[in-house]
């Protein structure tokens, strides 16, 4: 593991510390897991959607820009 050193607010500093006390885990160790949950799930969430689209684009499932937009602005005045 390398070590990094990053700037965070007092606030987030205690919500951490406060988590690590209640875990009885280190700063370290939560932090870490923080990141590593956050970015699973964004990414996973966003991978999911990427494959998705590519699977409607194969499909013939796309819109043009033009309908997209009467779609637009059909939800906007409403």
């Amino acid at each position: 593991m390398t070590q990094t050193a990053i700037k965070i607010t007092e606030k987030n500093q205690a919500i951490l510390q406060e988590i690590a006390d209640s875990q009885g885990k280190t700063i370290e160790f939560v932090a870490n897991e923080t990141i590593e949950n956050y970015y699973e799930s964004l990414l996973q969430w966003q991978i999911a959607e990427i494959k998705k689209s590519q699977e409607d684009y194969r499909n013939g499932r796309i819109i043009s820009s033009e309908e997209m937009n009467k779609l637009f602005n059909k939800y906007m005045n409403e």
